[in-house]
């Protein structure tokens, strides 16, 4: 460098000064076009993953909403399996009140697992482990109340354990997805 200034001055006094100004101002301006471009692609990066964010938020929210509803609909429907532990219609023998009452969980059950199955790939491992457990739950009460023995207090006794593990179950896939959803906000506001 300091042979080409020597060079540059040895020669022509007032050309050489102008290129040496000229030659850094030209490097700069180089180097901010890079390092504005290199800004530019890391923005559109950040953007594109904070797009992602989003899109896999929504979808995950409007499952757990689904999700949840179905739950709700299910420990309604799970209440009534066992007619002594609600009211049913005079108009209905025991048996047929049994098995609308039956009908309704297999069909709320079905939608449950349809929604789960259908959206795993969408939404957080543990939350579908959650929904798995429930799901099971419902089923063996709905065997124990097709094949069970009403006349044994045992089949009373079993129909309110299988309530109360509902309750806790569904408070626990609620408690999941709330999680979940901080866990998705903290991240999406990470970066940001």
């Amino acid at each position: 460098m300091i042979n080409e200034l020597i060079i540059l001055n040895c020669g022509h006094s007032s050309d050489s000064g102008l290129l040496i100004a000229i030659i850094p101002a030209i490097i700069l301006a180089i180097w901010n076009f890079v390092l504005n471009k290199k800004i530019e692609e890391v923005k559109s990066e950040g953007q594109k993953e904070i797009h992602v964010h989003k899109i896999q938020f929504e979808k995950e929210f409007v499952i757990y909403e689904s999700v949840w509803q179905k739950i709700i609909e299910l420990k309604e429907a799970s209440f009534h399996l066992r007619p002594k532990f609600s009211f049913r219609d005079k108009e209905k023998t025991y048996e047929e009140q049994t098995n609308e009452n039956v009908q309704k969980v297999v069909a709320v059950g079905n939608e449950l697992i349809s929604l789960t199955e259908k959206n795993k790939p969408f939404y957080d491992q543990q939350v579908y482990n959650e929904l798995s457990k429930i799901i099971i739950l419902i089923r063996s009460e709905i065997i124990e109340v097709q094949y069970g023995d009403r006349k044994k207090a045992e089949y009373w006794d079993n129909g309110k354990e299988t309530l109360d593990k509902l309750i806790v179950s569904a408070d626990l896939i609620c408690e999941t997805i709330r999680k979940r959803i901080r866990n998705i906000n903290a991240n999406a506001n990470n970066q940001i």
